[in-house]
């Protein structure tokens, strides 16, 4: 027995206990293998398994098999379609929250009224849940983390794979006016032009206490839509372009911008994912399609050219590249961070870099 076979009991036990919580164990670190471990007290039970997006779906259909539970009375609900089992509720003996750190607001009331209706077995699982997260689950749910498995943990218990990351900063573009401020304006503006307008209004209806609107949204924009962010990354897929590299992109268009394979909501070849994921091909770019469920072997670099403050959403992606591999021990995980050198941009991955080891982030200046 593995050490990771004996924490996976062990944080079944803890659940177990009193059936009622969240199991915070890290990412690639086994939790459906763990919620087996529970089932399998249970006689048949009637399971209710909540997941937010698909591919967290077809792991749990890929990792019954493997591990040889059969359940019939198994059911499975999206995020998007529990309303509908709210408004008709049933008893369950186990509810699963997977991935719950992606429950919205809306989710966890829909929630909460199964548990109303009489569930009182909920299991909520997750790798990476910030503070505000676990302050929401508690005041909606009244649902406690009662175990934490955090990520250096994993990795000195060797467990998933150590980590390594650069952020490399770079100017925003002040030569190529590309930017059309707004329709009814017929010039064009460089992203660091736009930048600091954007920037200078926001801080002008701040003073004002006037509504933001559209005004923060529209500088994220500039982030993600970023050219020298863009030619950063080209230069990083040229220097490892003999390795497997999974890109990570805010934008449709700045992953096309690439040159690469492309795994994304207007261009989504199962095909070209489930090879990536197998090992075959050595680049894939992608647009918030690769955040939990999937696994991909072996693989060991990322380069992130777009993020956001949620430090829940920068550990999901970085833990794409985390999971241990058996055929390569000394494995590290070696993540590239595109990021400009803006007050703001530096606050969000300061922010979102709130799982991980500061010793291990290297800063680089271009």
């Amino acid at each position: 027995m593995t050490l990771r076979d004996k924490r996976q009991i062990e944080f079944a036990e803890e659940w177990m206990s009193t059936c009622f919580g969240i199991l915070y164990l890290c990412p690639r670190f086994g939790k459906i293998k763990t919620t087996i471990n529970c089932l399998e007290k249970f006689n048949n039970p009637k399971v209710l398994i909540i997941y937010p997006v698909e591919t967290i779906k077809k792991s749990w259909e890929e990792d019954l098999v493997k591990w040889g539970y059969d359940n019939n009375t198994l059911r499975y609900v999206t995020t998007t379609s529990l309303w509908k089992l709210a408004e008709n509720p049933e008893l369950f003996d186990v509810i699963v929250a997977d991935e719950v750190h992606l429950f919205s607001s809306a989710n966890l009331v829909e929630l909460q009224k199964l548990i109303d209706f009489g569930n009182k077995k909920v299991l909520g699982l997750s790798g990476t849940i910030s503070e505000k997260t676990e302050e929401e689950l508690l005041q909606t749910l009244n649902l406690p983390i009662l175990a934490h498995y955090p990520i250096e943990q994993a990795i000195k218990e060797g467990v998933i794979t150590d980590y390594e990351i650069k952020v490399i900063k770079t100017k925003l573009d002040n030569t190529v006016k590309y930017i059309q401020p707004s329709k009814k304006k017929k010039f064009f503006i460089t992203e660091k032009q736009r930048y600091d307008w954007l920037t200078n209004k926001i801080e002008e209806y701040k003073i004002a206490d006037r509504d933001l609107g559209l005004l923060p949204i529209q500088r994220m924009q500039v982030f993600k839509k970023s050219i020298a962010k863009l030619e950063v990354t080209k230069l990083l897929i040229n220097r490892f372009k003999d390795e497997r590299v999974l890109v990570f992109c805010g934008t449709t268009s700045i992953a096309d911008s690439l040159g690469v394979p492309v795994y994304h909501s207007k261009d989504k070849d199962e095909d070209i994912k489930d090879a990536f994921c197998k090992g075959i091909g050595n680049v894939l770019a992608t647009v918030d399609m690769f955040e939990a469920g999937v696994t991909i072997k072996p693989i060991n670099r990322a380069i992130i050219n777009s993020f956001d403050s949620n430090p829940e959403n920068l550990a999901q992606r970085i833990s794409r590249l985390t999971g241990f591999e058996y055929d390569n021990p000394e494995k590290i995980a070696k993540v590239y961070i595109v990021c400009t050198d803006t007050d703001v941009e530096e606050r969000w991955l300061r922010k979102a870099l709130e799982f991980f080891d500061p010793s291990k982030i290297k800063y680089i200046q271009l």
